[in-house]
């Protein structure tokens, strides 16, 4: 999958409470804090969103270096999310070590090594960033959702 457009952010609308009550929208879908005029989109009360699905390593090593940088790209300030959706696979049945049985260690012991110790070191160091991970019918050490 490749992307084709950012979406910056999600506009919060807030549902009615009753079937008589109606939301206010102005002419341009946006919620009555946010203006028609403005080029950069703003979210008053909206959640800004990140998804990425794997797999994160390179075919020609088990190094994790897309997972690494994918996570550096939302570290700190310059570039916060609310959550951030991680979908597998994190340990592939189709890279070419773990196919070819050629790993020294545990499927268990690469995700703990690897991809859940560098989420948790980011989950660490971004106490606002809720991290959301989705095992893959391709992962071999987590149960799949489907």
């Amino acid at each position: 999958l490749v992307a084709t457009r950012l979406v910056s952010c999600v506009e919060s609308m807030a549902l009615p409470s009753t079937g008589d009550e109606a939301v206010k929208m102005d002419s341009d879908g946006a919620d009555g804090d946010a203006t028609a005029n403005d080029d950069k989109p703003r979210c008053p009360g909206g959640a800004r969103i990140a998804v990425a699905s794997g797999p994160f390593t390179c075919t020609c090593d088990s190094s994790y270096e897309p997972l690494e940088e994918l996570l550096a790209q939302f570290d700190g300030q310059s570039n916060e999310v609310d959550a951030l959706v991680l979908v597998g696979p994190f340990v592939d049945a189709e890279h070419p070590s773990v196919a070819g049985n050629a790993l020294p260690i545990t499927f268990e012991e690469l995700f703990a090594a690897k991809p859940r110790a560098m989420i948790e070191a980011f989950t660490e160091k971004n106490a606002q960033t809720t991290v959301i991970v989705i095992p893959s019918v391709r992962d071999v050490c987590e149960p799949f959702v489907f």
